[in-house]
């Protein structure tokens, strides 16, 4: 039976259809779209659904829009959100292990303590995200954008972030030991009390950068820009500056036994190699 809505006009009464379709459609799920365990939800529209805490695992969501969509606590392991978007999206807290979220554009989503080890994050637009202790361990994101995110605290040990963009981003007290960040750009990023042994930093841009009181031992910096970077109080014992650029980096109390200085720009502007022995201790260290 159709509603009917009264419309009354001075004495007399008229009878008029009431259109439900926009609250209907709203409401109703896209058609062959279930949210459950492998389900098919290809390029569905659930922007603003509510699905914290579903066992989602293995869902199709590739193409998807997840925009203010609240996945929070859902169990999305090896799921597939390629091309997926989720701006705003509140996902904190969810299992996204070895799910794959390539090309997905998640600006400004809410990430924090959300797992994703494993997972692949190749091209992913997380800029402004925040991914505050969020399980980043063996994940892939080469060439995401991370620009101004938040990943306090968070586990990118073994991650894979070469190319990625982490300009401006805050990655303070991170664990990033062994994760390879060759050819990032992280100008202008906080690196404050991060763990950053045996990490590859070849060919970064880690200009004006603050690693201050880092955890740098043995780490490889190759051919990285350092140029205004603060490394004071930093533990860059065995670390590798070959090719590297220091000019006008302070480093008050930081630590550099055993470090490698060759060809390396120091930061009184003179060549590490034209010392003996090649250092920049002594040259604005």
């Amino acid at each position: 039976m159709r509603r009917i809505a009264l419309i009354i006009l001075g004495t007399a009464v008229l009878a008029a259809p009431l259109s439900a379709a926009g609250s209907a459609s709203a409401a109703r799920l896209p058609k062959g779209c279930v949210p459950k365990p492998h389900g098919r939800c290809a390029k569905a529209n659930l922007s603003g659904r509510r699905l914290s805490g579903r066992n989602l695992t293995g869902i199709d969501l590739s193409g998807a829009k997840l925009t203010g969509a609240n996945l929070a606590f859902a169990d999305l392991a090896g799921a597939t959100l390629k091309g997926a978007t989720l701006f705003g999206a509140n996902v904190s807290g969810a299992n996204l292990a070895e799910a794959n979220l390539t090309g997905a554009r998640a600006t400004g989503a809410n990430l924090r303590g959300t797992i994703l080890t494993g997972a692949g994050l190749t091209a992913v637009n997380l800029r402004k995200a925040s991914l505050h202790g969020a399980y980043l361990s063996g994940a892939f994101l080469h060439g995401t954008n991370l620009s101004a995110a938040d990943l306090r605290t968070a586990d990118l040990t073994f991650a894979n972030l070469s190319g990625a963009n982490l300009a401006a981003a805050i990655v303070n007290d991170a664990d990033l030991s062994n994760a390879n960040l060759s050819g990032a750009n992280l100008s202008g990023a906080s690196f404050i009390g991060p763990f950053l042994a045996l990490a590859q930093f070849s060919r970064v841009d880690l200009s004006g950068a603050n690693l201050s009181y880092s955890d740098a031992v043995g780490t490889i910096l190759s051919g990285a820009n350092l140029s205004n970077a603060n490394l004071s109080g930093a533990d860059l014992q065995l670390a590798s500056f070959i090719n590297t650029s220091l000019y006008r980096a302070t480093a008050l109390g930081a630590v550099f036994g055993g470090a490698v200085f060759s060809n390396a720009i120091c930061p009184d502007g003179t060549n590490s190699s034209s010392h003996n022995p090649q250092t920049c201790s002594g040259h604005g260290f």
